[in-house]
């Protein structure tokens, strides 16, 4: 120690210490001291510096080091990407199964419903509980059934069932 370097001593519980020194064998580093200062100087850095800037001890990695790190993070960041476009691929199949599967549903009660009395769109959209800007889903399948010719619109703007005899 030469002159002009000060001793400062600090008081820490035993619980502390061993934590310290059980961080200290699983390191680079030789003393506890030298643990010490390197993290004073990083906590010191890091309030003094911009977030963006390297903390000084990963300015100590290899450059070989960080390259490597660089290469696994954009194999894992490809690797996210294609995942996620697979779950995308995956939740759009199950939204167009439910979808065809709530159309049919939605077909059948619009039927039943005609089948005992004619009734406009916004009658049997709000049935079903849709609100009047959701109106649109009831009358695509509407118009999906006077297509297919099983419903007509009448001229008073309600639907019915077309008879077999008619």
């Amino acid at each position: 120690m030469s002159k002009k370097d000060t001793r400062i001593l600090i008081r820490i519980n035993e619980n502390q210490k061993q934590a310290w020194e059980k961080f200290l064998e699983e390191s680079d580093f030789d003393k506890l001291s030298q643990l010490i200062r390197t993290a004073v100087e990083d906590y010191i850095d890091k309030k003094s510096k911009a977030d963006t800037q390297i903390p000084s001890k990963l300015k100590r990695i290899k450059t070989q080091e960080l390259e490597e790190i660089t290469k696994l993070i954009h194999i894992f960041t490809e690797q996210r990407k294609e995942i996620m476009e697979k779950i995308d691929d995956i939740n759009s199949q199950l939204h167009q199964s439910r979808d065809t599967s709530a159309k049919h549903q939605l077909k059948g009660r619009i039927l039943q419903l005609l089948n005992e009395l004619p009734c406009t769109s916004d009658f049997i959209a709000a049935q079903y509980g849709f609100r009047p800007e959701e109106e649109y889903i009831v009358i695509d399948e509407l118009n999906d059934l006077c297509d297919k010719k099983i419903i007509r619109l009448r001229g008073d703007m309600k639907y019915e069932v077309i008879k077999k005899n008619d």
